[in-house]
């Protein structure tokens, strides 16, 4: 709530924001898997941000960029850094190659859901074809940074204190993650999940 609109100034942008309560949140829940057809936890939970994000972004705009598919490309996820650095480029194809099945199924769902149109720029076959000719070092980061030569690209146009963020989904950083399961924990009991699982 605090670097968004900081960003947003920055770059010459409207930002607008948008307070959800917790009953929203539960209420649109139904309506949010229904619309999704998937019920995996880390899905939904981003569904849901999606969902109020684009209802209130179509009242301003007709469609959108989203950054879906830079963390995938670019070497965003912390846990890149476990994996030998020989099979991350195998690893991170895997992960973007994945994505049809999971983010951008959410991303087209619960904007077409508003009517607004979101686009993807990250995932351009152009922006692939680069993202997998760059050496994984300027992915990671001498440093270990992540999304390194994503951020050196940005180091003009914005801050080093926006742009050396540490990476928070858009779950956790909204609240929504842990309000779900909160609310899971209490309506679902460990066995009645297990049997219905």
């Amino acid at each position: 709530s605090k670097a968004a609109p900081e960003a947003a100034e920055l770059l010459d942008t409207e930002h607008h924001h948008k307070t959800i309560q917790r009953d929203q949140v539960i209420e649109a829940l139904p309506r949010v898997i229904y619309l999704l057809e998937s019920f995996d936890e880390t899905v939904v939970r981003d569904a849901v941000c999606s969902y109020f994000l684009a209802e209130e972004a179509v009242k301003h705009v007709s469609s959108v960029l989203t950054g879906d598919g830079a963390d995938e490309i670019f070497g965003g996820y912390e846990g890149l850094r476990d994996v030998p650095a020989s099979e991350r480029p195998t690893v991170m194809w895997r992960l973007a190659s994945g994505l049809h099945n999971t983010v951008l199924q959410r991303v087209d769902r619960m904007t077409a859901a508003h009517g607004l149109e979101a686009r993807v720029p990250y995932l351009d076959r152009q922006v692939l074809a680069l993202a997998f000719s760059i050496p994984d070092w300027m992915k990671s980061g001498a440093n270990g940074e992540t999304k390194w030569i994503l951020r050196h690209a940005y180091a003009g146009e914005l801050p080093s204190r926006l742009l050396r963020r540490k990476r928070v989904d858009t779950a956790t950083g909204s609240g929504v993650g842990p309000l779900l399961r909160d609310f899971a924990e209490r309506e679902v009991s460990d066995a009645e999940f297990h049997k219905e699982r």
